[in-house]
């Protein structure tokens, strides 16, 4: 009964954890039409850590995220009772992000009643992706505990020995997948979409290969490196009507989003962004810029109303410029359950990691005692 009740106690804190991910995500959703990514199949996409040997993985290092998470598994179940009451928390926070992300969740199901996860969640490993801190975390908590309640030497070596073995083999193999990597992006012949992972309907650049993006990665002018690997995909980009993810979809958002891009200055300011641009006549303007429902816009020092939004199909908006300079802002407002559960969210992962380290060690001195 104890243990399912730190289970479920896991799983809302996890929740919790998550609110300031989740909340947003999920107003952005219920208040507007996006245009969704490209649909994926939930269950090949599920998270494949729990299977001790398979192919095709992001990096060879992968393997040992596997082994560190049986570790935690076996220490979990044969060491339960020895453990500290914020280990046994943590871990089944850890617990519940890997078994969700992979393929014992009921992915298949779950598509079926709500498919527009396809789209919008794509690939359920990406929930394991974020227990992996937490996963590796409470290894190394479930046995140090077990070492500090035995006083055993022995333990504690095979410990730092088992440690070390792990961390040598992550390193000895994510190196060696580092440098094929290196190996292919400094190839002549590599296209620059080929070498950033994407589809060459994603990239807007006037370099044609991978090679070519080394020197902006050596100029204080980030902007460059930032405009060169841009990616033109309308994803989540809102919409007035819910439209299909087609090729006509990618061209006509490079043509009124990424082209027109570099025709205004852009600057980050507190809680939004500034478009800045010279006109020559006073008229409707298109530019580069969506507005969600919650989105602000003030545009020459006024708040622009929704009557003076003219919305195209493919998300960009039109306003009427004046002679001369404009400055258009662009903020958004998050809801007031949306601003709560940020806060509640960032209090709690303060209080995990402040009166974390704090419950483990008291934890070891009631164990030693």
């Amino acid at each position: 009964m104890n243990g399912l009740l730190n289970f479920f106690a896991g799983v809302l804190l996890a929740l919790l954890l998550s609110l300031n991910t989740l909340l947003p995500l999920l107003e952005v959703y219920r208040g507007n039409t996006l245009i969704s990514p490209v649909a994926m199949d939930l269950v090949p996409n599920a998270s494949l850590i729990l299977q001790p040997i398979y192919n095709g993985v992001a990096s060879n290092s992968d393997i040992v995220l596997t082994m560190i998470a049986y570790a935690m598994l076996t220490g979990l179940i044969v060491f339960w009772t020895r453990l500290g009451a914020f280990t046994k928390l943590f871990s089944c926070v850890a617990l519940v992000y890997i078994l969700i992300g992979t393929g014992l969740f009921p992915w298949d199901s779950i598509q079926k009643s709500m498919p527009y996860l396809q789209s919008f969640l794509q690939m359920p490993r990406r929930i394991s992706l974020v227990g992996t801190p937490f996963m590796m975390l409470a290894t190394v908590m479930i046995y140090q505990d077990v070492a500090a309640s035995q006083k055993s030497a022995a333990l504690h070596k095979g410990i730092v020995i088992a440690g070390t073995f792990l961390s040598l083999l992550s390193l000895l193999l994510c190196t060696q997948k580092v440098a094929q990597n290196v190996h292919y992006t400094i190839i002549d012949t590599t296209p620059l979409a080929a070498g950033l992972q994407t589809a060459d309907d994603n990239v807007h650049s006037n370099l044609k290969y991978i090679k070519q993006l080394q020197p902006a990665f050596h100029t204080r002018h980030i902007n460059q490196l930032i405009e060169q690997v841009d990616r033109t995909t309308p994803d989540y980009i809102p919409v007035t009507q819910k439209i299909e993810t087609h090729s006509n979809v990618y061209r006509a958002y490079r043509r009124n989003f990424s082209v027109q891009q570099s025709k205004f200055k852009h600057q980050v300011i507190h809680n939004g962004i500034q478009l800045t641009w010279n006109a020559k006549h006073t008229k409707m303007r298109a530019l580069p810029v969506v507005a969600y429902r919650r989105t602000v816009l003030t545009l020459n020092g006024h708040r622009v109303t929704s009557e003076q939004i003219k919305h195209h199909w493919i998300g960009n908006l039109s306003l009427k410029q004046r002679r001369g300079k404009n400055v258009l802002t662009v903020r958004y407002e998050a809801s007031r359950v949306t601003t709560l559960g940020t806060k509640l969210a960032l209090i709690a992962w303060v209080g995990v990691l402040v009166a974390g380290p704090l419950l483990v060690k008291r934890a070891r001195r009631f164990l030693v005692a």
